[in-house]
């Protein structure tokens, strides 16, 4: 069990009582032990009351000397931890103060007065609330009070007006000093000082605005295609953004070298008024490409005669600059009221300045790409009327040239066929014998016909190509009995040369499904070809079935096809030798014909040759059409 603490006066009240009873209880007995007379108890007695006051007198001073020196002890320790707090407090890197009871102000150490700007004497009581911005005293009182009545510390974010105008932001405590009987004594309290960390909050906050309204303005210029409209829409949102009077832009004429004034929320001049460039803070603008920036415009020396009637201010003008090229100034000024507009101002100014150039430059584009497409869905609309007209020429030179070659046809052949029918008869003999020369003449002559009729059916088929009218048949056939008939067709032209002419057929080559007599064409065009090309040695023709597909090759030993002439050697009228001076002739038909026919049939053809060595032309067919 834990006695109750007791004062030093009652503690040597309470001694003193317990002494005398205790005094008087047992030495009267002793005295009455030791006494024999009156005479000498009445001394012994007298003996007593001075050892009495002897002895109370010790005891006392024991116990006061006792406790006056836990006392001072005491007093030293409190001294010496006030010296501490108060060199703590006055070396300390925040604010401290002590309120009494009521709230006021009993202490403040330096470093509080260097944060609020208030001296010691002027915050004691409540001078210090004065200092405090009065948006903050009613939050601050709430605090105070809400603090109180629950006896929790409080906490609070409140801002000073120091004497010269600044302002400090601090983060201030206050705990409430409770007494044993739970009655509030007093509080004590620090301020940190976070102007610092405000700031960077408040430029954090402002640029974050600041990017978000320069996102909505390029999210809204950028949607904007018409140029005298965007140009509004940006003097609009830059006297938005600014909280400015008016804003305007000025197009730069680099032909003329002058400034026009395209846009305006409440300019006096009106739209497309033109200034030389070299007046005024826009022509500085544009010559120096810097921003500029007038405190008071009523003052400027270089002030502009028609403006004088208007109550400019404070001006600030950047430059429109898109890609190094400079297309004008835009400028916010300030109509009627007093203003400076800082860095910060001039910066956002900049940022809409380098948007508004791009959405400027972008609308100029578009307009001269819509200018451009409307010239040339005109001038398509033209060639194509031209081009109708053109058609419908080619479509009549078409049909005429389908009905000429029709007629020609008819009416070339028919004579040449009669030619070579008569030359014939005479050379049988069955109109009178002939004699060696005009058996030679009529030879000639029934030549020439037939190489004639061959020219005119290999420029029928090549129109018939060209004109999607050539038509094949697909229908089996003995691919061995067309290929000895072509070899048997082209030998009388080998023995003549004195070649030697071989085909190969192997065995397993039997009916093919396609067009007999066109792939008969191409046999004969390619036979005839390589003994027309070749001097001495031979023709070689081999057949073999190769999958699904029967391969033919025709391999010549004549003088081959130089590189540069491979490519084009399947293109109509194309021929090795050209100039007066060929020793072959023919119209170059003949393979252009082979390769579109092969095409139709669902085959193809290529070539392999070198300069000098011979050539091979191999050509497959589909053994399925």
């Amino acid at each position: 069990m834990k006695l109750p603490r007791i004062s030093t006066d009652q503690r040597v009240a309470l001694l003193y009582a317990a002494f005398g009873g205790l005094w008087i209880a047992l030495s009267d007995r002793i005295l009455a032990t030791l006494a024999r007379d009156v005479a000498a108890l009445t001394i012994m007695q007298t003996y007593k009351g001075w050892a009495f006051v002897v002895i109370s007198a010790a005891l006392i001073y024991s116990l006061l000397r006792r406790d006056l020196a836990l006392r001072n002890r005491a007093e030293n320790t409190l001294r010496a931890s006030e010296r501490a707090y108060q060199t703590l407090a006055n070396i300390s890197p925040v604010g401290i103060f002590r309120a009494d009871p009521d709230g006021a102000t009993t202490y403040v150490n330096p470093m509080w007065s260097e944060i609020t700007g208030l001296l010691q004497d002027k915050a004691l009581g409540d001078g210090w609330l004065a200092a405090v911005h009065p948006d903050d005293q009613e939050k601050l009182r709430r605090d105070w009070q809400e603090s109180t009545a629950q006896q929790k510390p409080s906490f609070s974010d409140y801002r000073f007006v120091r004497s010269d105008g600044t302002m400090a932001w601090v983060m201030g405590q206050a705990t409430p000093e409770i007494a044993a009987d739970g009655q509030i004594t007093g509080y004590v309290g620090t301020i940190t000082d976070i102007t610092e960390r405000k700031q960077h909050e408040e430029a954090v906050r402002r640029r974050a605005e600041e990017f978000a309204a320069l996102y909505e303005v390029g999210r809204e210029t950028t949607a904007q295609t018409d140029l005298p409209r965007l140009l509004e829409t940006i003097t609009q949102q830059s006297a938005r953004l600014l909280k400015a009077s008016d804003a305007t832009i000025y197009l730069y004429d680099a032909a003329k070298d002058e400034l026009e004034l395209a846009a305006a929320n409440v300019y006096a001049l009106p739209r497309g008024s033109r200034f030389p460039v070299s007046q005024g803070i826009s022509g500085a603008v544009i010559r120096e490409r810097q921003a500029k920036i007038v405190d008071d415009y009523r003052t400027w020396s270089s002030r502009r005669p028609e403006l004088q009637h208007v109550d400019l201010r404070a001006v600030a003008l950047v430059p429109l600059i898109h890609r190094e090229e400079i297309i004008g100034a835009l400028a916010v000024a300030e109509i009627g009221n007093d203003r400076k507009y800082t860095a910060a101002d001039t910066r956002l100014l900049e940022l809409l300045a380098s948007q508004a150039a791009s959405a400027i430059q972008n609308a100029r584009l578009r307009a001269e790409l819509e200018t451009y497409n409307r010239e040339l869905e005109a001038r398509v609309a033209q060639r194509t009327e031209e081009l109708s007209d053109a058609l419908l020429q080619a479509q009549d030179a078409d049909r005429l040239k389908s009905v000429f070659l029709a007629t020609m046809s008819h009416e070339l052949r028919t004579p040449l066929n009669s030619i070579i029918g008569f030359s014939g008869i005479l050379l049988q003999g069955l109109a009178g014998p002939l004699n060696a020369e005009q058996s030679k003449q009529l030879g000639m002559v029934r030549d020439s016909a037939r190489h004639l009729l061959a020219l005119i059916n290999d420029v029928l088929d090549i129109s018939k190509i060209e004109a999607g009218q050539l038509r094949v048949e697909r229908a089996p056939f003995a691919m061995r009995s067309v290929i000895e008939s072509a070899v048997r067709a082209v030998s009388p032209l080998a023995q003549k040369k004195g070649l030697v002419l071989h085909q190969v057929i192997a065995a397993e080559v039997g009916d093919i499904s396609s067009d007999r007599r066109r792939v008969e064409q191409i046999l004969l065009n390619l036979l005839s070809n390589a003994i027309k090309f070749t001097e001495q040695g031979g023709v070689r023709l081999e057949c073999r079935v190769q999958g699904k597909w029967l391969d033919t090759s025709v391999s010549d030993s004549g003088m081959g096809i130089r590189p540069e002439d491979l490519g084009r050697l399947f293109e109509p009228f194309h021929q090795l030798e050209t100039g007066l001076n060929r020793r072959h002739e023919g119209t170059g038909l003949g393979l252009a014909i082979c390769k579109n026919l092969m095409r139709l049939l669902g085959g193809e053809i290529h070539v392999e040759s070198e300069w000098g060595e011979g050539s091979v032309f191999t050509f497959m067919l589909p053994l399925d059409a």
